[in-house]
């Protein structure tokens, strides 16, 4: 791909500009090459109102006014023909008449102006816009004539794009022959617009038809807060009813939800691959993965020896709505800063050659999305992407990622940690006890336990009865899971062997049997017929499938805060009650347990 590709936006337009880094240093000042024109007499400004091929641009700039920034609260009233008087540096690229669509900016100051009577500070939005978009697109500080060679430079509003006098390019515009030294800078005439590159959140406001439920729900007041910050802002005196008047009065922007994904969209120094839904493709993604948040209109929570103690009463339509959106929007933003290997900021080609092929990618709010067909395209880059000013934009018009790849995740628990023991039934050591195998504590040459990794643990429990132990499912969504549990033989710890009278070992005939319960009712069942019971071997630790498919009816992530301990149940039942010891044998009964293992069931899987 090259660098100069320029893709069209949808429902708009999206000027290329070079994913590129911040100009050096040694390029802040540099005197005045006039290359034999005339020493400079006039200000910027005096040499565009000289010119007639220049009077649509004039005509602009005596409109447009200076904002330092969106929420500007002097409302500036120096003007761009102002400020390309004063005495300064800068450089100027004007497009000249016919190039461009003059009228368009015209008629958006009229529009500005009218709006200006109902709604001020919509219209000082807009005109802030503006600037941002035309008249800063064409200026920058300091003087670059004196190095020819191409290079990069930083526009007043912050974009980043290639100048390059030999070729006489200007961020992709043909410049004319000559330019224009001035006493404040220097004049450089373009055969056409310079065209404006968005970011990734410029690029959806300005696509907003086609990201209403986007962009929408980020630009929401309710989420995109404007707050006064007292402690930065300038006072200045009391006013006549007692009131502080700050002379100049800071506001900070926060989004909740931007803040929550890790991903600096607005910010142009970053670098994100976007995947943002369209409203069609946002659709789809809420009939997908809206299945996960299926909420109960009530939930039992703070579990204590085996029992849920209080209820707590929900608007599940509004909670599942919330959670849904936030989980889409926060989800959508990958950072090329964290891909294996070193991508630079124009390497477009390597980056989308990782994103379309990669086994997975982490989001910047750790989500992971799993390529579903290794090897091959991941179909959530089902469409053409779009190059940002500050990273790449893939505006999906079709949602084809099934969220078992995505927001439904593996979890590994680990039963070593009493933490993960909510009650046990029946058990002679208590919540159990906690075993690491050692050189010492581990009968290797009977037992083989590799499965367990460099920290050989799990948890043992031991009993003569029927015991139960509930252990909870944490962060589940309603949706179809896997479980399993990796089981480790009792006579992996010399403890736990059984022997008899002449101290020769005898195999144990350890089994269980599973229930999965939620909120009060058993939803799954392994059965309790001998056939149905899990036997585990005594040679090895081994995984073993408890469910192959079991629905969790409703969603446990994204719960209120006060709703603590609320979770589903799985029982392992173990039958030490109805295991017989052969005459003369000595030796606990019991099971030990390593990890519990609950993982998404895919599509491919059913």
């Amino acid at each position: 791909m090259k660098r100069n590709r320029i893709y069209q936006a949808m429902g708009g337009f999206l000027g290329a500009a070079m994913l590129l880094g911040m100009p050096s240093c040694t390029d802040d000042h540099y005197d005045i090459k006039t290359d034999g024109l005339p020493c400079a007499t006039n200000t910027i400004w005096q040499n565009i109102e000289a010119r007639q091929d220049l009077d649509s641009l004039a005509m602009i700039l005596k409109r447009v006014r200076v904002y330092t920034r969106e929420d500007d609260p002097n409302k500036q009233k120096m003007t761009y023909s102002e400020y390309l008087s004063k005495p300064q540096t800068v450089t100027f690229w004007a497009p000249v008449n016919g190039s461009y669509n003059a009228k368009h900016y015209l008629d958006q100051l009229d529009a500005i102006d009218e709006l200006r009577k109902t709604s001020p500070e919509e219209a000082n939005k807009q005109e802030y816009i503006l600037g941002q978009q035309f008249a800063q697109n064409h200026l920058a500080r300091f003087n670059y004539e004196s190095n020819k060679a191409e290079q990069e430079i930083r526009l007043l509003n912050g974009k980043i794009c290639v100048y390059s006098p030999l070729d006489s390019l200007f961020n992709g515009v043909k410049m004319t022959e000559g330019y224009f030294p001035s006493t404040n800078g220097v004049l450089h005439l373009l055969k056409g617009q310079s065209p404006f590159a968005y970011n990734i959140f410029d690029y959806m406001a300005a696509n907003a038809n086609i990201f209403e439920n986007v962009y929408g729900t980020l630009s929401d007041p309710a989420i995109d807060k404007k707050e006064f910050d007292e402690n930065l802002s300038i006072p200045g005196g009391l006013n006549e009813d007692g009131e502080m008047v700050y002379v100049d009065s800071i506001y900070r922007t926060t989004n909740e939800l931007l803040n929550e994904s890790g991903a600096q969209i607005k910010n142009e120094d970053s670098l994100y691959v976007a995947v943002i839904p369209t409203d069609a493709a946002w659709q789809q993604a809420v009939e997908k993965v809206g299945k996960l948040f299926k909420y109960d209109k009530s939930y039992k929570y703070e579990y204590k020896n085996g029992n849920f103690t209080q209820t707590y009463p929900l608007d599940a339509d509004s909670l599942s709505d919330y959670n849904l959106k936030k989980r889409l929007i926060t989800s959508m933003y990958f950072t090329p800063s964290i891909f294996p290997g070193d991508f630079s900021r124009d390497d477009i080609d390597g980056i989308l050659n990782h994103v379309y092929n990669a086994d997975s990618l982490i989001s910047t709010n750790f989500v992971t999305y799993y390529n579903p067909t290794p090897g091959k395209k991941n179909p959530l880059f089902n469409c053409e992407p779009v190059k940002a000013s500050n990273g790449i934009i893939f505006p999906l018009t079709s949602y084809d990622l099934d969220p078992s790849y995505s927001f439904v995740g593996t979890s590994r628990i680990d039963m070593y940690s009493s933490y993960n023991v909510g009650y046990v039934k029946n058990s002679e050591n208590g919540l159990g006890t906690s075993i690491e195998l050692t050189d010492g504590t581990w009968n290797d040459t009977l037992v083989d336990v590799s499965i367990l990794g460099d920290q050989k643990q799990y948890r043992y429990f031991h009993t003569n009865k029927e015991m139960t132990i509930e252990i909870p499912l944490r962060n589940l969504y309603s949706t179809s899971y896997r479980i399993k549990a990796i089981i480790v033989p009792n006579r992996a710890h010399p403890d736990n062997v059984w022997l008899d009278k002449d101290y020769k070992e005898v195999l144990q005939d350890t089994k269980f049997r599973a229930e999965l319960w939620s909120q009060g009712k058993r939803i799954e069942t392994t059965g309790t017929s001998d056939k149905q019971l899990i036997h585990v071997s005594d040679d090895s630790a081994k995984v073993y499938t408890i469910f192959e498919s079991a629905e969790i009816p409703q969603c446990f992530v994204g719960l209120p805060n006060s709703i603590t301990d609320c979770y589903p149940i799985l029982k392992i039942i173990c039958h030490a009650g109805k295991q017989k010891q052969p005459a003369g044998v000595s030796g606990r009964k019991g099971i030990g347990i390593a990890k519990i293992i609950v993982e998404p069931v895919r599509p491919k899987d059913e």
